[in-house]
């Protein structure tokens, strides 16, 4: 299939050879990411919607 190439501003390196261990903490920390902004975005929208009331 070959190399796939992504466009970007600036020449980078993006490596495509992770580990097991490697891909499962990424995915973590990918998990924990999200939860922050969730919480954080359900949190801010809750109060838009009291000041609307």
């Amino acid at each position: 299939m070959g190399d796939i190439e992504i466009e970007t501003r600036y020449p980078v390196h993006w490596s495509t050879r992770f580990t097991e261990q490697e891909a499962a903490i990424a995915k973590s920390a990918a998990n924990r990411v999200r939860q922050v902004i969730t919480k954080t975005l359900s949190s801010f929208l809750q109060f838009e919607q009291e000041q609307i009331q």
